[in-house]
């Protein structure tokens, strides 16, 4: 038994970089689900009087321009690692990987949202309900979900 593996466990944080913020949105997966979910997040939560970092996951233009967020296509390393750990609450999928960098490093505040159609991340999405406490969102509840 190796424990939960990351690829963020041997990275330095960069003091410059501790930004804070209510939320963080990850996005990944593959299209078009990736982008149906982030329109709809963007769409729930752009009137919010919160501050939200959304990583997007998509080389895709952007050209929102949105008063309470701060839009990176990706991050990677010590920017990741810094925007997670500053960030109140992260907003994702319920994917292996992403679940193995919340664990270590030990996020309370998370909302699962399970790609529709795949049954591993629904699975994973309530196991992690059941032992973590996190809260799931289902993509077609995100229209009426409160997030804070």
């Amino acid at each position: 038994h190796i424990g939960p593996q990351s690829s963020l466990m041997d990275l330095e944080v960069d003091e410059k970089l501790k930004t804070k913020f209510d939320a963080l949105i990850l996005l990944s997966g593959v299209e078009p689900q990736r982008s149906i979910l982030e329109q709809k997040l963007i769409e729930n939560l752009k009137n919010s009087s919160k501050t939200i970092a959304l990583v997007r996951g998509s080389n895709n233009v952007f050209d929102q321009s949105i008063s309470n967020f701060t839009v990176y296509n990706f991050a990677h390393g010590s920017i990741l690692k810094d925007l997670i750990i500053n960030s109140e609450l992260v907003i994702c999928r319920s994917g292996y990987s992403t679940l193995m960098d919340l664990h270590f490093l030990q996020k309370k505040k998370i909302i699962l949202i399970p790609t529709p159609g795949q049954t591993e991340q629904e699975y994973l999405a309530n196991y992690w309900e059941n032992k973590f406490n996190a809260r799931i969102c289902t993509q077609s509840e995100i229209k009426s979900f409160d997030f804070f």
